[in-house]
């Protein structure tokens, strides 16, 4: 009996390790099926630079997801999501300036958005109050000037009289979307009459020729053929650092002074990220976000263009932190929004673009 019973027995686990095999021999299990097949997230982006490629990689050996590009300027951006609409291109948008999330969402094409990690990065200070996008990165409008020859408190803000000294001496701002950026903002906090016949003056005491970027800005005051220009921050660190022996020479002659109101406030210029509406892939599109506002995301990459972090716990450049400090203003950026079609009238008004 025992011989039958132990027949028996091995006959039953034959069947049981035969049945339970799979009846492909290519088929493997889900989870591993899973990883071996890479997810893919569209990124409409205004910049590209290494250091974004260097963070993407990153991000995709994390995630096990393939980050594609698009890059074009906000305009253009702006202009391709309208016309894909509905057809669900564009996953996640990157913005130089947060004034365009608006004309998209009034287009319909973003979607409210949070999450646990994404609010634990950002600042309600520099959020939509209504989630349509997060800051990622900030830059502040300043004076470059000779420190040797120019006295800083003379320089010429907003508000103040601009001394007949200055013509022929200023160089206009060569970067638009900053520029306008700031008299919008200087709109929201200065009657428009005041706003105007500074940035008139200003004009008026320009040199000939517009710069056609900031760096030729940093060479015109750099050489003597201006005392001051309007630049951005990052701007004169990036130019400093280089690698060019003579251009870290010339700019260890530059002083830089940010650009303030009459109370002292300084305000900066916002890019940041948004979430295209009806994207299939939201989970992946909200952890791209949360690591690109991750504390040791926001030192690596903003520490390398010299750009401030929208991230409080992320330490600045100290390259940036030698340029000194400023009292950064709050901002709301739907006030500052509505006076974005005014400043770029005022901007063409006065031959600031």
């Amino acid at each position: 009996m025992n011989g039958i019973y132990r027949n028996i027995l091995l006959l039953a686990l034959s069947f049981c390790f035969f049945a339970c095999q799979p009846t492909n021999t290519n088929d493997q299990p889900s989870s591993n099926v899973k990883k071996a097949i890479k997810d893919q997230l569209n990124l409409y982006t205004y910049r590209y630079y290494k250091e974004d490629q260097a963070l993407l990689q990153q991000f995709e050996e994390r995630y096990n997801t393939t980050v594609n590009i698009t890059q074009a300027s906000d305009e253009e951006l702006l202009a391709k999501l309208i016309a894909e609409k509905g057809t669900r291109q564009a996953d996640v948008v990157l913005f130089e300036d947060v004034s365009y999330f608006k004309k998209a969402q009034e287009e319909g094409l973003l979607q409210p958005f949070s999450s646990e990690q994404i609010e634990k990065n950002v600042p309600t200070a520099y959020e939509d109050k209504n989630g349509y996008w997060v800051g990622v990165s900030k830059n502040f409008m300043g004076f470059v000037y000779p420190k040797q020859q120019v006295d800083p408190t003379t320089l010429p803000m907003p508000g103040k009289k601009i001394d007949k000294a200055w013509a022929n001496q200023l160089v206009l701002p060569a970067n638009q979307v900053i520029a306008q950026d700031l008299v919008a903002k200087l709109l929201t906090q200065s009657p428009a009459t005041q706003v105007n016949s500074w940035m008139s003056n200003y004009a008026r005491y320009a040199v000939d020729s517009m710069a056609l970027s900031d760096y030729e800005t940093i060479e015109l005051v750099g050489s003597g053929k201006a005392k001051a220009g309007l630049i951005s921050a990052a701007s004169l660190v990036q130019y400093q650092m280089s690698g060019d022996p003579q251009q870290f020479k010339m700019a260890e002659k530059l002083g830089f002074e940010f650009v303030s109101t009459k109370d002292g406030k300084t305000y900066g210029h916002l890019s940041g990220l948004g979430v295209a509406n009806g994207t299939p892939r939201w989970r992946d599109a909200l952890l791209l976000i949360g690591f690109l506002t991750d504390t040791n995301i926001q030192e690596q990459y903003n520490n390398a263009l010299k750009l401030y972090s929208v991230n409080v716990m992320a330490l600045p450049s100290d390259f940036l932190i030698e340029l000194g400090g400023f009292q950064e203003g709050k901002i709301d950026y739907d006030i500052a929004w509505q006076q974005w079609e005014k400043a770029e009238a005022m901007l063409e008004k006065n031959n600031w673009k």
